[in-house]
């Protein structure tokens, strides 16, 4: 296996729109998952809905903003980061840092992949996986 673009993650001001929207000019797109994520900053909660939307190997990564609130900007979409699928995390990570880029986060909390967050420059931030098996619904679990 190469290293391959996964998905792209951007936010969108409406999500059930931007769904609908990619599931039929795609009818070879389904819902892959979706949920929320709830933290707290400065005192306040913040409620943010995701859903992945495409194939099994490929996907759009949407996200609404915080509680709704309104997009700005010129565009009105937030591009957020790019998801590439690599074949060892640890030699990647060591080719990233001879670069001088060692700010990662690294999650390794789930039983079939690998994460790591790298921020790299101009605001850039890479997301990349080292899956640890190749079946789709593992893969592609989202419940643990």
């Amino acid at each position: 296996m190469a290293t391959y673009l996964e998905h792209y993650n951007c936010t969108v001001s409406d999500i059930d729109f931007a769904t609908e929207f990619f599931l039929t000019v795609f009818p070879d797109f389904e819902i892959r998952g979706e949920g929320n994520i709830q933290e707290v900053q400065d005192g306040v909660e913040y409620n943010t809905k995701w859903r992945h939307v495409g194939t099994d190997s490929h996907y759009l990564a949407l996200q609404s903003t915080p509680n709704n609130m309104e997009l700005k900007g010129d565009y009105n979409v937030y591009f957020n980061h790019l998801g590439f699928v690599v074949d060892d995390m640890e030699d990647t990570l060591s080719l990233f840092a001879r670069m001088g880029y060692d700010k990662v986060r690294l999650d390794d909390t789930h039983p079939y992949r690998i994460r790591a967050y790298i921020y790299v420059f101009d605001g850039l931030i890479l997301e990349l996986v080292e899956y640890k098996s190749k079946v789709p619904s593992e893969m592609n679990d989202y419940a643990l």
